[in-house]
Formats: structure tokens, C-alpha cells, sequence
């Protein structure tokens, strides 16, 4: 049991790890949108949603679970894009 309850608290964390990163790319993804940075953040993106995937898989055996578990992190990150909107994000120059 106790060994079970780890299982679902590291799901958890992986979880909140996911959802901030996807939060802070999205917002760099949109305020990035016109500049070249959009193709280097775009990869860095899909490679993030592949690493998550392969979390839930190495540590759910069920499809469906896994399936339920990535689509409840989707729907909790446009609700909360939706509810705050996006970090708008720009270039800032360093002078000498």
C-alpha cells in the first residue's frame, strides 16, 4: 500500500512539473510567435509532451489511466491559460 501511494504521489509531482513547463512554453510560444526563437521552443515543446507520455507509461499499465491522467493535465491547462491568460514574454537588450 504504502509503495502504491508513493507511485500516485510521484505521478503527482511529474504531473505539476508538466503543467508549469507547458505553461511557461506556451506563453513563450506566444510571445515568441513572429521571431525565430518560435523554432527552436516549438521542438522543445513536443519533446516535453513525448518525455511526460513515457513518465505515465513507465509507471501506469493501464492505457485508459494513462489516457484519463494526460487529457486532465490538458484540460487543467487551458483552464488555467483561459481563467490567467499567458506570461507575455519579450527580448531585453544588455548594455555595456
Amino acid at each position: 500500500m504504502r509503495k502504491n501511494m508513493g507511485h500516485w504521489v510521484e505521478i503527482g509531482l511529474e504531473s505539476v512539473e508538466y503543467l508549469v513547463l507547458q505553461l511557461l512554453l506556451a506563453s513563450a510560444l506566444f510571445s515568441f510567435h513572429r521571431s525565430w526563437f518560435y523554432i527552436l521552443l516549438f521542438p522543445v515543446n513536443v519533446a516535453l509532451i513525448g518525455k511526460y507520455w513515457r513518465c505515465l507509461e513507465e509507471k501506469i499499465g493501464r492505457k485508459w489511466i494513462q489516457v484519463l491522467i494526460f487529457a486532465l493535465c490538458c484540460a487543467a491547462e487551458v483552464l488555467i491559460c483561459g481563467a490567467w491568460g499567458y506570461i507575455q514574454m519579450e527580448w531585453v537588450q544588455f548594455s555595456h
